[in-house]
């Protein structure tokens, strides 16, 4: 027999499964011997319900059980048996499954009676059962908006979290924020992130709300760090019609190239199948060294310049931390496309001796709208006001590389944790991140809290439990 205890349910049950049930449940035949009206025990205050029916699938028969104390308190028990043997196949709490239950009959509802699409919700209360019901309806609807009222501030404040830490969807208030903040601090364009746990009807969905914020103030770069080439042209054909502007172009983990041939075939394979422009990513994250020095052999980019019309941009870090793949991409290739060195602390200093279009993309949103002033400044000559500037996040520059320094030999992969936590510091929306996903810890968030305080830079005041939280949950 089988004891399933309030947290075996919650571990178990799913909304889709539910849901599904339910709704297959209620187009059964309606039988009024098979679940007969319930039954009510009362003596003073106290009271026991007892509900019984037996399954049309003719499985399992059962009852669940009510009980409510003379103290507001009340728990819940189905017994089920066997309709074959009648044996007792299983004693479970009801507590988490009625409350599934109640909340995935109005998703059913919601489901049969609205038409496709998003929808405005709200909520009367802030307790189990609203949450449930929230939970429910999302399985079967993006929200638009999901509003809650509850007279205490707490519960309200309980709510918010809940589904802020969920995780089940996007987060478009999240997202539009931090483009609206994107335009706010002067950047001209941004990285439209894909190395998380993102599926890739999320990650077109991203853009669209991207890009209809941006409303043209701001380039869209679509990240092609999916699993495969194949899906990296699925998604990329998608985020075209979506909005994206540009691609970045990263390799699969398990794309292990060991002639340059290699290389360049899934490049040109990539590019065929797009017509955006595209910035190819010499940098030592792929591994590339065992088949050249420089990761990627400055032949190959030459052939690939020379034979992919919409190579646009080479964001040229080999060799990093030398500048050295920057500078041979420089004399190679600045005439025919745009080169670029997207860490500030070299990129600013290189734009005051070459006369550099574009740099991108990193995690300037740490120094708030530091960089894209040096920038402006660096383009308009006015190089040692630049410098003052480069010299007063010149603490803050260093946390940085402390922190980054800490891990990146170890793993060869970005941290999105700790570069949204910066940004978080800087008056971005911030907010958790699924699994699986990096960790940032307490030592990390210090020392980069303090790089902003000791450049002057006021990060936010708010206590480091907020930024898993995020200035606008779901």
């Amino acid at each position: 027999m089988l004891f399933l205890s309030e947290a075996d349910t919650e571990r178990l049950l799913t909304w889709p499964e539910v849901i599904a049930c339910l709704a297959s449940a209620y187009q059964a035949p309606d039988d009024p011997q098979a679940a007969p009206p319930r039954v009510v025990a009362r003596k003073g205050s106290a009271w026991l319900r007892v509900l019984a029916a037996l399954s049309a699938s003719g499985r399992c028969m059962g009852v669940k059980i009510i009980g409510r104390a003379r103290t507001p308190q009340s728990s819940y028990l189905i017994p089920l048996w066997d309709q074959a043997t009648a044996e007792l196949v299983c004693l479970l709490d009801g507590k988490h499954i009625t409350a599934m239950r109640t909340a995935g009959t109005t998703a059913v509802a919601v489901d049969r009676l609205l038409p496709p699409g998003g929808i405005n919700v709200a909520v009367l209360g802030a307790g189990q059962e609203a949450q449930a019901h929230a939970s429910a309806i999302a399985t079967v609807r993006a929200f638009k908006s999901l509003a809650v009222f509850s007279p205490t501030p707490a519960s309200r404040e309980g709510f918010a979290r809940k589904f802020s830490q969920e995780l089940k969807r996007l987060n478009e208030k999240g997202i539009r924020f931090d483009i609206r903040k994107e335009i706010e601090y002067g950047f001209w364009g941004t990285l439209l992130v894909s190395e998380v746990a993102i599926t890739v009807p999320e990650y077109v969905q991203f853009t669209q709300w991207a890009h209809d914020e941006a409303g043209g103030k701001l380039a869209l770069i679509h990240h092609a760090a999916f699993n495969t080439l194949e899906e990296n042209i699925e998604v990329v054909q998608a985020t075209e019609k979506a909005g994206a502007d540009l691609v970045l172009l990263s390799y699969p983990a398990n794309f292990y190239a060991t002639t340059s041939k290699q290389i360049y075939d899934y490049t040109k394979a990539f590019c065929d199948a797009t017509r955006l422009g595209v910035i190819i990513f010499p940098v030592p994250l792929w591994g590339f060294e065992r088949v050249h020095p420089a990761g990627m052999d400055p032949e190959l980019v030459k052939q690939m310049i020379k034979d992919i019309p919409n190579i646009v941009a080479i964001k040229a870090e080999s060799g990093m931390p030398t500048v050295a793949g920057f500078v041979q991409a420089w004399k190679n290739h600045s005439k025919d496309v745009v080169v670029t060195f997207p860490v500030e602390a070299d990129g600013i200093p290189l734009a005051g001796l070459v006369p550099m279009q574009f740099m991108g993309t990193s995690d300037s949103e740490y120094y708030g709208n530091s960089v894209p002033r040096m920038f402006k400044m660096m383009n308009e000559g006015k190089f040692d006001d630049a410098m003052k500037i480069f010299w007063q996040i010149h603490p803050a520059r260093m946390a940085h590389k402390f922190v980054a320094a800490s891990y990146m030999s170890a793993t060869n992969f970005i941290n999105r944790h700790i570069w949204k936590y910066e940004g978080w510091l800087s008056g971005f929306n911030g907010g958790p991140l699924r699994q699986p996903t990096m960790k940032i810890v307490d030592r990390h968030m210090k020392v980069l809290r303090e790089g902003l305080q000791k450049s002057g830079l006021n990060p936010t005041t708010d206590p480091d439990s907020e930024y898993f939280v995020g200035r606008n949950p779901v």
